[in-house]
């Protein structure tokens, strides 16, 4: 249909309308004459136009101040002039250099293809700008998406986009097929998600089998014969995070090359055995020279309670935590350290021994002679004992000495509140400078019923 308006530019558009529309289907339109163009009648565009002329047309008055223009094409149609539409085919549109589509005033310019109908590019030496948006599909969960089908034997792409470097770039250029950015220039003080780009994949209510599935697909492939050389990298993913130095953070905020987020539905039913991991990293092919190769970090690695692991220098691994915990075996290949702390008490009788006390390792009695006679010490109590080794569990437990440095008294150590001493209770008296040897093993670590033995190994002489 078309309204009258004293606008040249309207004509224009309605033009290219009519043409692209009219065209479907071509196929099924049979005229023995071809079509070859649209014209002003008065051939004078600087004169409002008042008539239009088409080719091979009829019209019908609709009564209502418009007409509706019909024509039929035969085959194809083509113009040679570049500022105008080419037809090569009734099923392809074939748009040439310096097409221009216009709405004027309130009006809206819209480019309608059909099913069958395709918008080609081809010769195209410049680019395509928009200043607005572009989508494909619609948002919903009913057929408001683009089906793909699996016609290639390649990927079958929504949105395929294929280019080639065919020269050798200026050093220091960055060269990608796609460019994603996202400038923000406003403040923002809500919370709100900024993202350069989302990929996502949604799985929605069915089932899947073998396959590779993900919202991000990053795959660095390689055929042929190729060198890589001069310190450069072949990543599927190569992150990077950039600032200016007035960049300024919180205490509580994270500035992270990659956050692994897991919002698995805290109700969904994954299988014990499933590969459930933040990471995981496999190879298909020849195996990772390393899992995970750690550089440039303050801390290698730091953990949920800020525990650390950090290979500061060669030879030297550092793991900073008050405890660890080794739940099995332990072998060693090298020497094992560890902390002592000594005591010194110079009570003069019974002496009560804490048991962070005996966990230090040794505990020295009568350095200056202060005893004046034999003494019975006392450990700490079973409760004690067990609240004081973190994850303790039945056999924990460590060995400790006491040096006797009396010249002159003995000294024995006795059992605190469910404390047994093995095999004599109180132990065999250790004498005047020499040194007992005992073994600690906690035999219940159950609140309010913890249990403990403490064994003799006997004692040297200084």
């Amino acid at each position: 249909m078309l309204r009258r308006k004293n606008y040249t530019s309207l004509i224009l558009i309605f033009m290219i309308a009519v043409i692209i529309i009219g065209i479907k289907p071509l196929s099924s339109f049979a005229m023995p004459q071809l079509f070859t163009r649209v014209e002003e009648e008065d051939t004078d565009p600087s004169v409002s136009a008042t008539k239009i002329k088409f080719p091979n047309s009829s019209e019908t008055d609709n009564g209502d101040g418009s007409v509706s223009i019909s024509f039929d094409i035969a085959g194809g149609w083509t113009y040679t002039d570049p500022n105008h539409v080419a037809l090569t085919d009734p099923n392809d549109i074939l748009i040439v250099r310096n097409l221009r589509f216009v709405a004027t005033d309130s009006d809206v310019g819209n480019i309608n293809i059909s099913t069958d109908d395709k918008l080609l590019f081809t010769g195209f030496s410049g680019g395509i700008s928009t200043d607005s948006i572009g989508t494909y599909g619609a948002w919903g969960y009913t057929g408001e998406h683009i089906a793909l089908t699996d016609s290639s034997s390649n990927t079958n792409a929504g949105l395929g986009e294929y280019f080639e470097i065919s020269s050798s770039i200026t050093a220091g250029k960055v060269m990608a097929a796609e460019y994603s950015r996202l400038m923000c220039r406003t403040a923002q003080t809500n919370q709100c998600t900024l993202v350069g780009t989302e990929s996502q994949f949604r799985l929605y209510g069915v089932n899947l089998a073998d396959g590779v599935h993900a919202g991000l697909w990053a795959v660095a492939e390689q055929s042929g014969t190729s060198v890589l050389s001069g310190g450069g990298t072949f990543n599927a993913i190569s992150a990077t995070v950039e600032s200016a130095a007035g960049f300024e953070t919180g205490a509580t905020e994270h500035v992270t090359g990659i956050t692994i987020d897991s919002s698995i539905n805290a109700g969904a039913t994954i299988n014990a055995s499933t590969n459930f991991s933040g990471i995981y990293i496999k190879s298909n092919g020849k195996d990772w020279f390393d899992g995970l190769h750690i550089t440039g970090a303050t801390n290698d690695i730091k953990l949920k309670n800020g525990a650390t692991i950090n290979n500061t220098s060669a030879d030297l691994l550092t793991i900073t935590e008050v405890t660890v915990k080794v739940a099995g075996d332990l072998n060693l290949a090298g020497t094992l350290a560890r902390k002592f702390t000594i005591t010194t008490d110079n009570t003069n009788g019974a002496a009560t021994h804490t048991a962070a006390e005996m966990a230090g390792g040794l505990i020295r009695r009568g350095t200056g002679n202060e005893i004046t006679g034999d003494a019975t010490d006392v450990t700490d109590t079973a409760a004690n004992i067990v609240a004081g080794i973190p994850g303790c569990v039945v056999g924990s437990g460590y060995e400790f000495s006491i040096a006797n440095e009396d010249d002159t008294n003995t000294v024995c150590l006795d059992g605190g509140t469910s404390v047994t001493l093995v095999p004599n209770d109180p132990s065999t008296a250790i004498p005047a400078n020499a040194t007992g040897r005992f073994l600690l093993v906690v035999t219940n670590a159950t609140a309010a019923s913890e249990a403990v033995s403490v064994y003799a190994l006997g004692y040297s002489t200084h």
